[in-house]
This record gives structure tokens, C-alpha cells and sequence, in this order.
């Protein structure tokens, strides 16, 4: 978290806790040109998940799903569906601190 927000929150310099999860309910979900479902955990804690359930789901032109975490668990993407359509994504896996 960058420092003026943890001044502003009164945040510790070192956040612990666990992430939260992220459902999406829709009958169809498209990601594309750049855009991302992106879940971030940048203290100590179990890493979070995201949960998609849809019946078609497209992830066109560098749209994505991701999770950056700094516990080497990484977190879950889950995707429920009939129908998974995957054209020019991006992958990307990262461990923020080592």
C-alpha cells in the first residue's frame, strides 16, 4: 500500500491478515483489450480467490485474471462455466517480495 494511504487509514508499514475472495454471478463475462480482474495482497496472509461463475466467459486481447500476492501460496482463480474462449492473453506469475 503506498505510505500516504497507510498515513491516511492509519495502516501499519507491514500489513497482516488475510485476503478476501471475489465472486462474479453473470450469465456472460468478457475481458478484453487490457482489462483485468486483478486481486492483490501485498501483507502476511493466506491469499485470496476469485470465483467466476458464468455460462460463456471470453478472455480476448490481453484480458485476464490475476492474482499478485506476496505469500508464495499465490491464491485460487476458479472459473464455472459451459464455455471458455481464450484468444491473446497475457500470463503472468509474480512473487512481489521474496
Amino acid at each position: 500500500m503506498d505510505a500516504t494511504l497507510r498515513d491516511f487509514f492509519g495502516s501499519p508499514d507491514v500489513v497482516t491478515g488475510n485476503s478476501g475472495s471475489v465472486t462474479i454471478n453473470t450469465p456472460f463475462l468478457r475481458i478484453s483489450d487490457g482489462a483485468a480482474i486483478n486481486l492483490v495482497s501485498e501483507g502476511f496472509g493466506k491469499s485470496g480467490r476469485v470465483e467466476v461463475n458464468a455460462d460463456s466467459i471470453i478472455l480476448n486481447n490481453q484480458g485476464g485474471i490475476t492474482i499478485e500476492t506476496t505469500d508464495d501460496d499465490g491464491g485460487n482463480i476458479q472459473l464455472n462455466t459451459d464455455t471458455l474462449q481464450i484468444n491473446n492473453i497475457f500470463q503472468k506469475k509474480q512473487l512481489l517480495y521474496q
